[in-house]
């Protein structure tokens, strides 16, 4: 369980786990969705969906989301949760596993099988029984023959990130547990229920990836809608245990809208400073859109989808490349991020000093992209002052 234990919050450094017991703040999920979904600019709706009124629907707690609900006899067979990047879907999925592991919750369930499509996208090519994929997955289950006596939970975690065809329409329909085929295969009968329908199958996905799955295939879907109010005060104060700082966080978070909400470019040009006065490290820039956001980031590459300018040790460098060294004239206050999508160029400026500091030139971009932003390590305190963020603006 240490895979669930340990978590990498954002875009994690080598080595920079987080117990989630230590932070884990619960999360508001409510039975269906908010609307439509404007693929380029999902995340924007982050700041919209905490601020509803948790009054307006009933919220379901995490143990509770294969329990009925009120008015339903049985509890549903699939469960579909949706959210935009990065509000946490992943983070339920090891807390659910992690409380189920420890006895904490949910000891009804005889196994909790949990995958992630970016791991079964690499056995694209290969072929498995279902017993032989969870043996593959989980080698303490070899012992196991019959499933089917069980109750048994399959999480599918990122939807969104999956590159299989999930061809429900022209899938054989495949009901042996014990006969090979594509993993394609296997997945499409695990969630149409012709396979081990007695199983339980959770799936996350952002929504504009939600329709991969046919309606009629999920029994419910629940909707992350982030942290009301109360439980970003909640989250902020378990994640840094120093009262001043945790209340200066939340007061500047009250207060900076731009905080909440990012926005992704696919052309034009764009432009955002961000305030870097009195930190000791940091870096910013811009990302593709299918970065990683649940792995280990060791080196911040245009080949890993990251343009970034980072400032440690009173040194600045592009991309964490030792290099492309580059001098700082004075400290830096105040740095500026200019992004020409269609001519591949990002550029970073001293504000205050209205001086060029770095472009990045011939940059190929073939995806939207997001800013990035990272405030570093707290360093014990000498690293704890926020990166202030000026609203992002699209330029013609």
């Amino acid at each position: 369980m240490q895979k669930f234990r340990r978590v990498f919050e954002g875009i994690a450094k080598a080595g920079q786990s987080t117990d989630l017991n230590d932070f884990y703040t619960e999360l508001f999920i409510t039975e269906g969705v908010s609307g439509e979904v404007n693929k380029e600019h999902e995340v924007s709706l982050i700041e919209t969906a905490s601020r509803k009124p948790a009054k307006e629907e009933t919220p379901i707690k995490l143990e509770d989301i294969f329990k009925p609900l009120p008015g339903q006899d049985q509890p549903s067979r699939t469960i579909m949760t949706t959210g935009v990047a990065g509000i946490g879907k992943t983070i339920l999925t090891h807390k659910f596993t992690l409380d189920w592991a420890e006895g904490k919750a949910n000891q009804d369930i005889h196994f909790t099988l949990p995958f992630t499509f970016r791991e079964l996208n690499l056995l694209k090519e290969k072929e498995f029984s279902l017993m032989e994929l969870l043996h593959h997955f989980f080698i303490q289950t070899k012992g196991i023959r019959r499933y089917d006596q069980f109750q048994v939970v399959f999480i599918l975690d990122g939807l969104d990130e999956c590159r299989l065809p999930l061809d429900f329409q022209n899938n054989p329909i495949w009901t042996d547990v014990t006969k090979s085929t594509s993993v394609d295969i296997l997945l499409t009968n695990l969630i149409r229920g012709d396979l081990l329908p007695s199983a339980r199958i959770w799936i996350t996905t952002r929504p504009a990836a939600a329709n991969q799955i046919p309606a009629e295939c999920v029994d419910m879907v629940t909707e992350v809608r982030g942290f009301t109010d109360p439980q970003k005060e909640v989250y902020f104060r378990k994640r840094f245990r120093e009262e001043p700082l945790a209340s200066r966080i939340i007061s500047h978070i009250k207060t900076s809208r731009s905080l909440h909400i990012m926005q992704s470019f696919s052309s034009g040009r764009f432009y955002f400073e961000v305030q870097v006065k009195d930190k000791t490290a940091w870096g910013l820039g811009v990302a593709r859109e299918s970065v990683s956001r649940k792995d280990e980031i060791t080196s911040h590459t245009p080949e890993n989808g990251y343009w970034i300018l980072h400032f440690k040790e009173d040194k600045l460098s592009f991309n964490d490349n030792p290099a492309v060294r580059l001098p700082v004239r004075a400290e830096l206050q105040k740095v500026g991020v200019f992004v020409d999508y269609d001519a591949g160029l990002v550029s970073f400026y001293d504000v205050e000093a209205r001086a060029h500091i770095y472009s990045a030139t011939g940059c190929t971009f073939s995806e939207p992209l997001y800013p990035f932003f990272c405030p570093g390590s707290h360093d014990g305190g000498r690293n704890s002052t926020p990166l202030i963020i000026s609203p992002v603006n699209q330029t013609d």
